[in-house]
């Protein structure tokens, strides 16, 4: 994880933590407990916050903080306690930025470091122990080609995997900082290992870059490698400070500007307001760069610090939601400047009626189907950034404005801490719809989304024979309800399982799942097979069922003998 946002948001974590913490004494719902210790070598790590955030839409909701979370600080002794904390799936985390915890970073929860637990109702969970180490310190200074230092230019850190490479992506691998008004930049709290370090803009990252005064520093590895496979590898050791990291920069290159305007495609009126959207266009992946300013009143725009690549761009209304979509502008950056890129915006099409619940009469349950974002997309179609998608209203109706011509299909997610729905079915006209054929200005009525609601939970617990999992293994365990449509209602979920071998999954419908628990490489690596073991259950009503899982390493060895 990015070193500086980690500590903005573990920063944020305790500030929601204690809300949460307040919160949830006030309402009397917090019943189980995590406790542990946190040490240091051997010695007890006293005055370390401990940070549990509950998992739910991976743990973050839409307004980007915390959704639950819970905090303890560890006593002299480096214990801690937190109680009050309600059954669910947690990720426990020691905050000390200085410090790395070996072996606890986890590809399946984006790369944070930490530990899942999964509490049931009263339950103890004991032994929640981290053993932390002092991170390894990169310092270094950048410097051009005159010998002039740099400030305030970007120095990454990419940790190397088991086979000496760069990972594509950033991820856990990843530290960035910058250098202070000397030139100097010192990265502090890596987990051991080998690193490359850089600083710089690469046109082929996919991040496109705006650039001071028109231009950028070419990324450039440790000492002075514009290329990948001539940079200095360095060894980052515990506690150890790794200096004179010099980084000569490649010579300064030029950033170029691309400059247009927003029309109406009917009128060809300009169109003031709008936020322009561009990325590389790229074979695989994508990315994402932004202007820094909106459409003057002639409708005319500027992008800045433009790498040499190939872009689209197309224009966005922020805040509220539109009745026009926008036709993307491709164009290409080779030597200089760009100039008379036309976007137009065009009336779109619009999908409108009614959500509702099956066998559902509760009002308090109704009242979450606002709490639904309903999606769209544009099956075949080109696929831009700020996609057009909506809520549902009080009453249940709504409306999908802004679409594009083409197959379309719906879908829904639940927004924040909500759980429980899962989109059935569509219908239109007494039948059932998987995606609809819409033609410029289109306005469909009479749609019904009719959704499912349970409060069912799964509560397991793992047992492993044949076998011991390596160190860097994971086991994850999802459930899919049978019968459902897929291109509707991405009924997927998936948990992890914790180091007691215990998963919750929660939310969940009547009707009958398939469970599938598997194990995985935390690097994913594609010639490891996956051992895995499934199993049918049935949930009923709202209540928690228990089920028990067995995953056979030796099945999975005697295939990959095979």
């Amino acid at each position: 994880m990015n070193s500086v946002f980690r500590r903005f948001f573990c920063g944020a974590l305790l500030l929601a933590g204690l809300i949460g913490v307040s919160f949830a004494q006030t309402a009397g719902r917090a019943t189980a407990v995590i406790a542990g210790r946190i040490v240091i070598g051997e010695a007890g790590a006293p005055g370390i916050e401990v940070i549990a955030v509950k998992q739910e839409t991976g743990g973050i909701n839409f307004a980007g903080m915390p959704t639950q979370t819970y905090n303890a600080v560890t006593d002299p002794d480096g214990n801690y306690r937190i109680t009050n904390v309600p059954a669910g799936s947690f990720r426990v985390t020691a905050y000390a930025p200085a410090h790395v915890t070996p072996g606890e970073r986890n590809s399946f929860s984006g790369g944070n470091s930490g530990k899942t637990v999964n509490l049931a109702e009263g339950e103890t969970a004991e032994s929640v122990n981290f053993s932390l180490i002092r991170g390894g310190v990169v310092t270094g200074k950048l410097t051009d080609e005159d010998g002039r230092i740099v400030i305030e230019e970007s120095v990454t850190a990419h940790k190397l995997d088991q086979n000496g490479k760069r990972p594509p992506n950033a991820g856990p691998n990843f530290s960035s900082w910058q250098t202070d008004d000397r030139g100097i930049f010192r990265i502090y709290g890596l987990e051991p290992g080998k690193y490359l370090v850089s600083a710089g803009a690469s046109a082929e990252d996919g991040m496109v870059r705006v650039g001071r005064s028109g231009g950028y520093y070419r990324r450039t590895f440790y000492p002075e490698a514009t290329e990948e496979e001539n940079a200095k590898i360095i060894e980052v050791k515990s506690g150890e400070d790794t200096e004179n990291v010099d980084i000569k920069l490649a010579r300064a290159a030029k950033g170029y500007a691309a400059t247009g305007r927003v029309i109406d495609g009917d009128t060809g009126k300009p169109i003031a307001g709008m936020m322009i959207g561009y990325g590389i266009v790229k074979e695989r992946g994508s990315s994402f760069g932004l202007g820094n300013s909106a459409t003057n009143s002639q409708g005319e725009f500027r992008l800045e610090g433009l790498t040499p690549n190939t872009y689209t761009a197309y224009a966005m209304q922020m805040g509220g939601e539109s009745e026009n979509y926008s036709e993307s502008a491709k164009f290409e950056v080779l030597g200089g400047d760009v100039s008379g890129l036309e976007i137009k915006m065009r009336r779109g099409a619009s999908i409108s009626g009614l959500a509702t619940v099956e066998n559902v009469r509760d009002p308090a349950v109704l009242a979450n189907l606002s709490k639904i974002r309903i999606n769209v997309q544009n099956v075949g179609g080109e696929t831009v950034m700020g996609s057009n998608g909506g809520t549902i209203n009080a009453n249940g109706t709504f409306k999908l404005g802004g679409l594009r011509p083409g197959k379309t299909r719906i879908s829904a997610q639940s927004m924040g801490a909500v759980k429980g729905f899962s989109l059935l079915r569509i219908e239109h006209n007494g039948q059932m719809m998987k995606e609809f054929e819409l033609n410029a200005g289109d306005q469909l009525t009479g749609v019904n989304l009719i959704f499912a609601y349970g409060n069912g939970s799964v509560f397991g617990r793992v047992e492993v024979k044949g076998g011991t999992l390596a160190p860097d293994m994971r086991m994850s365990v999802s459930i899919r309800r049978e019968g459902d449509d897929q291109t509707t209602s991405p009924s997927v979920r998936s948990a992890q399982v914790d180091a007691r071998g215990q998963f919750l999954l929660e939310g969940l419908p009547q009707g009958n799942y398939k469970l599938i628990l598997i194990a995985f490489s935390q690097d994913f690596q594609p010639s490891v097979k996956t051992p895995r073991a499934e199993q049918t259950i049935s949930i009923a009503g709202d209540g928690r069922q228990e089920v028990s899982m067995v995953l056979d390493l030796s099945a999975t060895q005697k295939e990959n003998d095979k």
